[in-house]
């Protein structure tokens, strides 16, 4: 399992991070600083987590975390 610390501050991130979770046939899951999980595919799920620290992603699909850890860094250099 490959786990990755991300920092997620607005909603267009959630959503990037639930597009390619959705298409992962591994499955991402996501968890919050307080212990709260989530399926990384389920944007009520990844809701429900607290963003004001970072947020651990883990998943067997390498390919999957780096592809939402490229799309976190365009956003934020994007803006």
């Amino acid at each position: 399992m490959t786990t990755r610390e991300v920092r997620i501050s607005r909603l267009e991130q959630v959503q990037g991070v639930v597009r390619v979770a959705s298409a992962s046939p591994l499955g991402v899951s996501a968890v919050d600083s307080n212990g709260r999980k989530a399926d990384a595919a389920s944007i009520l799920g990844m809701m429900a987590l607290d963003y004001k620290h970072p947020v651990e992603l883990r998943s067997r699909d390498e390919e999957a975390l780096q592809k939402i850890c490229s799309g976190l860094e365009q956003s934020r250099k994007a803006n």
